[in-house]
């Protein structure tokens, strides 16, 4: 099996440690992979300046050291789409050099690996050609989707805008044009694949509701991140001080409206903080006025956002529309409670009253409720915390790891391309050398 992604992250390498455990994995193609002999060429082209600033992005390129087989990378229209996002030019231009890039990955790769392997493993929208000259080669196709089905996904997202036609920017009107373009080309995508693998029940449910049948759609939920060995204690958070975080892009679908109409409606005291970390993208409007404990801070690095989850004791993300949100797992690795809702897609993982909660979506009521009872019972908050982080403790990416291979591994198996299961350990899977 190939795995085919652009980029590295952390549920892409869940899939990549999990192949390469069990054995099937042959070769990973990407775009700029750190420690690939390839790279160092490719960047002393760069202007010193330009290569500086994106040194941090580079960094979540890394090779991992569990990736023991061989890394093809295609650098060239990537680093121009990244270099287009540090020289600030506009969203909208940003977009197209983000399309332009990630359709000339797919075209390299579809020339070079399409019926090379038996199966190919793509990531959605990244491996549309691929995928079509795969299957005209009689391999199989398997796909990594990570957000939900694009049809439940837009009619949020027109129903959130019709609600605040203020929110509407031209970035966003064109996002909204172009979406039609880029989903055909993901139903192409999901059309060729044989099977679609989800992070989250409710991202496989909206494949379903969308018609596809449940036996091509299966869910496993992203492993949670690395626990301390210790659990935080409640004396190393916010001394007198109950920090509310929302982490992530502050925008529409991530229901950041709906948060702010419910401190706004509770109005807690200065023993409380709601803080706003991440690129803000809602209008000026729904921003004015704030009262004094809601703290913004657009932009943070990494080592910044672990301290932050340190000292936070409750995430709060009310959003509309996720494949499974990946912060929801970094909080419940940091020890804090959740407040979230359904289509976070994190499904058993948080269980009302016990670790958090799941709400309605775009009930800005039951959010001032729950952030009243977090206030006036912070021994039960305690409580949750622990439980948070035991239950991320309990379904690492080790265990990810093992659940996605025994899929993978039956699939295979079904398909004819491994024996059986039993005799998967004394058998190389028939592949064309590469």
């Amino acid at each position: 099996m190939i795995l085919v992604s652009p980029d590295m992250r952390p549920s892409v390498m869940g899939v990549a440690r999990s192949l390469t455990q069990s054995g099937l994995l042959q070769r990973f193609v990407t775009t700029v992979a750190v420690g690939n002999d390839s790279d160092p060429v490719v960047f002393s082209y760069l202007p010193d300046r330009l290569r500086t600033k994106l040194q941090s992005q580079f960094k979540r390129r890394e090779v991992p050291a569990f990736l023991n087989v061989p890394v093809e990378t295609y650098p060239t229209h990537e680093l121009i789409n990244l270099a287009s996002r540090r020289v600030g030019l506009s969203d909208m231009s940003t977009h197209y050099f983000w399309e332009w890039a990630e359709r000339a990955f797919d075209r390299k790769v579809a020339t070079e690996w399409a019926g090379r392997a038996p199966c190919l493993y793509g990531c959605e929208h990244a491996s549309v050609e691929t995928f079509k000259r795969q299957k005209e080669a009689g391999g199989l196709n398997v796909l990594w989707q990570v957000i939900a089905h694009h049809h439940a996904v837009f009619t949020l997202l027109h129903e959130e805008y019709e609600a605040f036609p203020e929110a509407m920017t031209p970035y966003i009107h064109r996002m909204f044009r172009d979406a039609i373009r880029i989903n055909e080309r993901k139903e192409e995508q999901y059309c060729a694949a044989d099977l679609i693998v989800t992070n989250s029940a409710f991202s496989r449910q909206t494949f379903i509701d969308a018609g596809f049948p449940a036996e091509k759609v299966e869910a496993i939920p992203t492993g949670c991140p690395p626990v301390s060995s210790n659990f935080p204690e409640p004396s190393e958070r916010s001394n007198g001080k109950m920090i509310f975080l929302s982490a992530g892009t502050q925008s529409v679908r991530k229901g950041t409206s709906y948060l702010l109409d419910a401190w706004r409606r509770l109005s807690p005291g200065m023993n409380a903080e709601l803080r706003l970390v991440g690129k803000m993208e809602l209008p000026e409007r729904l921003l004015k006025n704030l009262p004094a404990n809601v703290v913004i801070q657009p932009s943070v690095t990494r080592r910044e956002l672990d301290q932050i989850l340190l000292r936070a004791s409750v995430l709060v993300l009310p959003t509309l529309a996720e494949g499974l949100a990946y912060i929801i797992l970094e909080a419940m690795a940091a020890g804090l409670a959740i407040i979230t809702t359904d289509n976070s897609g994190c499904g058993d993982l948080v269980e009302d009253g016990i670790n958090g909660w799941k709400l309605a979506i775009r009930d800005a009521a039951a959010l001032a409720d729950r952030v009243t009872w977090c206030l006036d019972e912070p021994r039960q908050v305690q409580e949750m915390q622990y439980r948070s982080w035991r239950k991320a403790a309990a379904w690492q990416e080790e265990d990810f790891a093992l659940a996605h291979a025994a899929l993978i591994r039956s699939f295979l198996v079904e398909r004819g391309i491994l024996p059986n299961a039993e005799e998967f350990g004394r058998v190389v899977p028939r592949c064309v050398a590469l």
